[in-house]
C-alpha cells in the first residue's frame, strides 16, 4: 500500500511539472513584448504583422494595381524599407509603424485644343510625335512621357481638322491614350514681303525684317518672328552687287516656306564730283548745281540730281559763302554731301546780241516772287542792302508786302497775289535795250526791258523836275532804285545826263508844266523820246504793234499794285507831264504801247520803266 502511494505521488509530480513545462512553451518569455507593424496600400484594406520582440518581420505580398507599377515600401519621409531595415535585438523600437506602398502611375494628357495640329499630307509625324503640338503627360515621378501618334482619323489636307489617338509611354511600360477630336491639318505658311523693297544700303543687316516679312501659318495665324529666318548664305555683299534673298518661315509643325527676292541691289554712298576750279559767284548768280557743274551718281553708275543749299554768309561782295550740295536718295536711301566755300563777286555788265537788237545786263533788283520750295536762311538778319539768302538757290531776296490791284491779281507763276502779306522775291540781273550809241562819248543809252517796280508819280503834282518818282530813281542813300539796284563799281559806269524837260520834249507847244533841264544819274524817257525810230520804236504813238513799248510787269511790281492786261503788259510811266492847269496829268504808254491819248493822274501807281547813259561801252 505504502509503495502504491510512492507510485502515486511520482506520477502527480511527473504531470505537475509537464503542465508546467508547458505553460512556458505556450506562453513564451514572459519578459518579452508583442510588435505590430501596419503595410498600407492606397485603395486597399491595410495589413497589420505581429511578431515578437527580436523576432523576424514577415513582409507581405508585392501589391498589384491596375494601370500601377509597385516600386516598393517607404516610410512616410521617403525612407525606403526592406527586411534589412529591421535590425536584431531592436525590433521593439518599431511597434506602432507604418508602411507605405509606394507605385509609378501616369498622369493626365494636358493641351490646348487651340495650339494643336499636324502637317498635312501622307508623310509621318516627325519622329511619329506630336513635337510642338502642346501636349504633354507626365509619370508619377514628374517626368515627361514620350507621346506618339497612334493613329489619325480623317483627311490630312491642309486646314481640315481630324482626329488623333495619342499613345504616351512611361516607365516600367506603363501606357496611356487619348483620341482628340479637331485637331488642325496645317499646310506650308505664306511668306509676304514688301514688293518694292529691291534696293538696300552695304551697311544694312540683311533680316528678314528689312524687307518687311511676314509670315502666317496655313490658318492666317502669325509665325513668330524667330521662326522667320534668312536662309540663303549671302555673306558680305559689295556696293554695286546684286543678289538674290531667300526668307524662311517654319510654323509649329515643320511645315516650311521659301520665298525668293531676286534683284536686291546693293547700294554704298554715291559719288558726287563738282568743278573746284569755281571760286566765285557774282550778286545775282544763282547757286544750282549747274553754277559748279556738281554731278553725282549712285552705286550702279546711274545719276543723281544734286540740290544745292547756302548754309553761311550773306551774299556780299567780297565775303564768303559756303555752300552745301546734297543729291537725292539713291533707290536704297543713301545720300551724298559736299560743302565748298566761295568768294561773293560785283556782278559784271554783259552785251547780248539777238539780231539788230542788242541788250545788256547791267545791275540787279527784286524781279519774281520766291517759289515755295525755297526757304530764307536769314529771315531776321538781312545784309547790309536789306536782302535775304535763299537757302536752296543762293539767291538774295527782297521782301515786300503787298498791295492788292486790278481783279483777281496774279504773280507770273499763277499764285494769287493777296494784299497786306509779305512776300519775298528774287532778286535778278536787270536786263536793258540799248536805245542808241554815243561811239565819240563811249556810252550807251539803256532802257529797262520791263516794269521793275510801281509807284506814284507824286503825289500832288505833275512837274517832273520835282516830281517824287524823279527823286526816288536817283536816291543814293539806300532807299531808292540807284541805290539799290547798283553796287559802287557799276555807279561809276554810270553818267551824269542833262534831261530835256523842256514843253517839246512832252509834245505840248507852250506846255505850262514843263520845266527847265535837269542832270540826273537816272531818267524816265520822254514823250518825245519814244517816237524816235532811231531808238527802235515804231515812230508811232498810236500803234499797238510796237513790243518795244510793251512792257511786261514784274512780280515785284505787281505787288506793288501796278495793273497789267492779259498779255502780261502794263501801264508805265514817261517823264512827260500833260498841259492842263491844274497839272496833275501825266503821260502814259498803255500795256498795247499806245501813247498819245493816254495820260494818268500823278497819284496813281504806274509801272516804272528807268533809263540811264553806260559808259565804258560805245561801239
Amino acid at each position: 500500500m505504502k509503495k502504491f502511494s510512492k507510485i502515486a505521488l511520482i506520477l502527480v509530480l511527473a504531470v505537475t511539472l509537464l503542465l508546467i513545462l508547458s505553460l512556458i512553451a505556450c506562453s513564451g518569455d514572459p519578459t518579452k513584448e508583442d510588435i505590430e507593424i501596419v503595410f498600407k496600400v492606397d485603395g486597399q484594406d491595410d495589413v497589420s504583422v505581429t511578431f515578437t520582440e527580436g523576432g523576424e518581420v514577415s513582409f507581405p505580398d508585392n501589391p498589384q494595381v491596375d494601370g500601377k507599377h509597385f516600386l516598393g515600401w517607404f516610410l512616410d519621409d521617403g525612407t525606403a524599407v526592406d527586411a534589412s531595415y529591421f535590425k536584431k535585438g531592436e525590433t521593439n523600437k518599431y511597434h506602432g509603424l507604418t508602411i507605405y506602398a509606394k507605385f509609378y502611375s501616369l498622369g493626365n494628357f494636358e493641351y490646348n485644343g487651340d495650339n494643336l495640329g499636324i502637317k498635312a499630307g501622307t508623310e509621318d509625324v516627325p519622329g511619329g510625335k506630336v513635337v510642338l503640338g502642346g501636349v504633354t503627360l507626365k509619370g508619377s515621378d514628374n517626368e515627361l512621357t514620350t507621346i506618339t501618334v497612334k493613329s489619325i482619323e480623317g483627311e490630312r489636307s491642309t486646314n481640315n481638322k481630324v482626329s488623333v489617338t495619342l499613345l504616351a509611354t512611361g516607365k516600367h511600360d506603363l501606357t496611356k491614350e487619348i483620341t482628340i477630336n479637331n485637331v488642325k491639318v496645317y499646310g506650308y505658311p505664306s511668306i509676304s514681303v514688301l514688293e518694292s523693297k529691291k534696293a538696300i544700303k552695304v551697311t544694312d543687316t540683311i533680316t528678314p525684317t528689312l524687307f518687311g516679312a511676314n509670315a502666317k501659318d496655313s490658318f492666317g495665324v502669325e509665325i513668330p518672328k524667330k521662326n522667320v529666318e534668312i536662309s540663303s548664305s549671302i555673306g558680305n555683299p559689295k556696293a554695286g552687287d546684286t543678289i538674290t534673298v531667300q526668307i524662311t518661315a517654319t510654323d509649329s509643325f515643320g511645315n516650311k516656306r521659301i520665298r525668293e527676292i531676286p534683284n536686291v541691289k546693293v547700294y554704298g554712298t554715291p559719288s558726287m564730283t563738282y568743278n573746284t576750279a569755281k571760286k566765285n559767284v557774282t550778286e545775282t548768280e544763282e547757286i544750282t548745281y549747274e553754277t559748279f557743274a556738281l554731278a553725282a551718281k549712285d552705286s550702279f553708275n546711274q545719276p543723281l540730281i544734286v540740290k544745292t543749299e547756302v548754309i553761311s554768309g550773306n551774299k556780299e561782295v567780297d565775303t564768303d559763302l559756303v555752300v552745301k550740295a546734297t543729291s537725292v536718295a539713291d533707290p536704297a536711301g543713301n545720300v551724298a554731301t559736299q560743302e565748298f566755300t566761295v568768294t561773293v563777286k560785283a556782278d559784271t555788265t554783259d552785251y547780248i546780241e539777238d539780231g539788230t537788237t542788242k541788250y545788256v545786263s547791267f545791275g540787279k533788283y527784286p524781279q519774281s516772287v520766291k517759289e515755295d520750295d525755297i526757304s530764307i536762311l536769314n529771315p531776321n538778319n538781312p545784309n547790309s542792302e536789306g536782302y535775304y539768302i535763299g537757302k536752296e538757290d543762293g539767291m538774295l531776296y527782297a521782301k515786300r508786302f503787298a498791295s492788292h490791284a486790278g481783279t483777281n491779281p496774279e504773280f507770273l507763276n499763277g499764285k494769287a497775289i493777296s494784299g497786306g502779306v509779305e512776300y519775298y522775291f528774287r532778286v535778278e540781273p536787270i536786263l536793258w535795250r540799248v536805245l542808241a550809241t554815243d561811239s565819240g562819248a563811249g556810252k550807251d543809252l539803256l532802257l529797262c526791258e520791263y516794269i521793275l517796280d510801281g509807284m506814284q508819280y507824286d503825289t500832288t503834282s505833275n512837274k517832273y523836275t520835282s516830281s517824287a518818282i524823279k527823286d526816288w530813281i536817283n536816291n543814293s542813300l539806300g532807299e531808292g532804285f540807284y541805290s539799290l539796284a547798283f553796287n559802287a563799281a557799276q555807279r561809276l559806269k554810270i553818267p551824269d545826263t542833262l534831261v530835256d524837260n523842256s514843253a517839246t520834249s512832252t509834245g505840248f507847244l507852250g506846255n505850262p508844266n514843263s520845266g527847265a533841264g535837269t542832270t540826273d544819274k537816272i531818267f524816265l524817257i520822254s514823250y518825245e523820246e519814244i517816237g524816235k525810230t532811231a531808238y527802235g520804236f515804231d515812230g508811232s504813238y498810236n500803234s499797238s504793234n510796237d513790243r518795244f513799248k510793251q512792257k511786261f510787269v514784274s512780280d515785284y511790281a505787281r505787288a506793288a499794285g501796278v495793273v497789267y492786261n492779259s498779255t502780261q503788259n502794263g501801264m508805265w510811266w514817261l517823264r512827260s507831264p500833260s498841259n492842263e492847269v491844274e497839272g496833275k496829268m501825266v503821260r502814259v504808254v498803255n500795256a498795247e504801247g499806245v501813247v498819245e491819248t493816254q495820260f494818268s493822274q500823278c497819284a496813281i501807281v504806274r509801272g516804272v520803266v528807268p533809263a540811264l547813259w553806260l559808259k565804258g561801252s560805245g561801239e
